[in-house]
């Protein structure tokens, strides 16, 4: 867990720089990931109640600790500036490809994570598609309302100026 204290400030710092976002997209995007770090908890909790997927985390922890959730808050809004990113580049089918590159990411990661831990049983999944397509649904509608939120928040996707590299005239 201290990687990740130490390490998602730092991911959002670079992509915030990669995709030359200003401040009010960063604050945007940070709120946007607040918002899927807030779904992300309730797909979690609906997720346990429904036996689609637990984590096991310590003697009898009901959930993640709330730390995960900020780190993963800080990690869900550096991707969804990528996200903006290929909005305001290619519109429509740029947000698509996005989101379609997200929940194929998101389902392989959870497989691989449940895969790698099953010795330790951090993520347990339930057999059967009904959990996976639950897990399915978490990463589209988590980044959906990341995205969201950063185009109510920041404005059209074309609206803003991009900062430019150092040394860019």
């Amino acid at each position: 867990m201290l990687i990740g204290l130490l390490a998602a400030p730092l991911i959002f710092v670079l992509c915030a720089w990669l995709t030359r976002a200003q401040r009010a997209r960063i604050i945007s995007a940070l709120a946007g990931g607040f918002a899927y770090s807030a779904l992300n908890f309730g797909w979690d909790q609906a997720a346990r109640a429904a036996g689609w997927w637990t984590y096991v985390v310590g003697e009898g922890a009901a959930s993640l600790p709330v730390v995960n959730y900020g780190i993963a808050s800080l990690l869900y809004a550096a991707f969804a500036l990528f996200g903006w990113r290929l909005a305001r580049g290619y519109g429509r089918r740029g947000l698509l490809i996005f989101l379609l590159f997200w929940v194929v990411w998101g389902l392989l990661h959870d497989l691989s994570g449940a895969a790698a831990f099953a010795g330790g049983q951090a993520i347990v999944f339930h057999p059967g598609p009904v959990a996976l397509l639950a897990d399915l649904l978490l990463y589209l509608t988590g980044m959906s309302a990341a995205l969201a939120v950063i185009r109510w928040l920041g404005g059209p996707y074309k609206r803003d100026r991009l900062r430019k590299y150092i040394g860019e005239g």
